[in-house]
């Protein structure tokens, strides 16, 4: 999948509210993932965008996947920088830089999702990894389209503004365990359907549903990540040892 620069672009700008800095040394949990699985780097690493000279930038692989692997890494502020190299010195430098991003003032947990704007060049939405805000079982529907969109899940309406997220939880299924879904975007003043498919019951697992404008086919596609491995509701979130 080529750049999908224009339309990540704008759908970031209504979801970045919610960022911002904020004093005190925290330590954060993360699980990188890479919306486009062929644009993932190879290495990448994380640093406090006010790391002291000789610091070493903490390994944090972007994946395809969510499974039971993240990186903890402790900051002054909110703000996170990534590298493809893991030298301090090597920040300013254009060949290595990936992306930033400011994370949310509360919250000890976090996915990363890694959105390609260029060769080697990311935006970066940052989602909660708490149960409390995402639970178990529950689907996560993410609007980057520029359009509204809306769900039906066993008819059941559910709507995504551009830039917004919706919550499902407690998904209406079938007897056979799954939920017919039918999406459709509001284009040219009307209702377009987009996509349909049977959606299974995440049972334990969590679920997030990615809504993007193809800049190929400038036609809204849907994209799914399953979460195989979330924090349990019974466990508290990483911190740092």
């Amino acid at each position: 999948m080529r750049s999908l620069t224009c339309f990540f672009l704008l759908a970031l700008t209504s979801m970045v509210h919610a960022q911002g800095e904020g004093g005190g040394a925290r330590s954060v949990y993360l699980r990188l993932l890479s919306f486009d699985t062929q644009a993932a780097p190879d290495k990448s690493f994380a640093f406090d965008p006010k790391a002291a000279d000789g610091t070493v930038g903490v390994e944090a692989p972007i994946k395809n996947y969510l499974n039971h692997e993240g990186t903890t890494v402790s900051l002054t502020g909110n703000s996170l920088v990534f590298s493809s190299s893991d030298k301090v010195a090597d920040l300013k430098k254009e060949e290595f830089q990936l992306a930033s991003v400011n994370l949310p003032a509360k919250g000890q947990a976090f996915i990363l999702i890694f959105l390609p704007v260029g060769k080697g060049k990311f935006k970066v939405l940052p989602l909660s990894d708490s149960v409390k805000d995402f639970p178990l079982g529950s689907f996560q529907m993410i609007g980057l389209s520029r359009f509204p969109i809306k769900v039906a899940l066993e008819n059941k309406p559910y709507e995504i503004k551009p830039g917004g997220i919706t919550l499902v939880e407690d998904a209406p299924m079938a007897a056979n365990g799954h939920s017919s879904m039918i999406a459709f975007a509001m284009q040219n003043g009307k209702w377009e359907r987009i996509s349909s498919g049977l959606w299974p019951d995440p049972g334990e697992k969590r679920v997030l549903e990615i809504f993007f404008d193809n800049p190929l086919t400038q036609r809204t596609e849907l994209k799914g990540f399953r979460d195989i491995s979330p924090l349990s509701s019974a466990e508290p979130e990483p911190t740092a040892p």
